[in-house]
């Protein structure tokens, strides 16, 4: 059954909705938030977040930039999301170097150097990033807690 509502605050079962969910979720997961958080940062209630990330509900335009923001998506990645294509997340670039903590990690991995000093070279490189203010790649995981939580109801 296929419902279809005008009111974003009624429930729905759009296939759009229920690709936007998972997209959400996965996304969630990947940054290690809960589900309170996710919300917290998003200024929107835990059960909003869950309905949303459940299909259950649809996203008006207002909050997509609030999704965005907290899922480190792109501008735009929702509405892609509910037509079929894949949001973008956005990737951390370093001010001073202007290159992304993963294009550091592969120049790491390029080196002629043995496979512990890459390691340690690495887990330095993220150290480092977990103590830079205003990375979103890794800086806001420090308060997240040992685990995510995965629970989604």
């Amino acid at each position: 059954m296929d419902c279809r509502w005008e009111d974003s605050r009624v429930p729905t079962t759009d296939e759009p909705q229920r690709r936007l969910g998972n997209h959400v979720r996965e996304r969630r997961l990947v940054l290690g938030l809960s589900t309170q958080k996710a919300a917290d940062q998003a200024s929107v209630s835990r059960q909003t977040w869950i309905n949303i990330e459940n299909g259950a509900r649809r996203t008006n335009a207002a909050n997509h930039a609030a999704l965005e923001r907290t899922l480190r998506w792109r501008p735009g990645s929702v509405a892609a999301v509910l037509n079929g294509d894949d949001p973008t997340p956005l990737a951390y670039t370093s001010p001073e170097t202007g290159r992304t903590i993963a294009d550091l990690i592969r120049e790491i991995n390029e080196l002629d150097l043995p496979v512990q000093t890459k390691l340690d070279a690495i887990h330095e490189l993220i150290q480092v990033h977990r103590t830079t203010p205003g990375d979103p790649d890794v800086a806001d995981r420090r308060d997240t807690g040992p685990a995510p939580d995965t629970q989604t109801g």
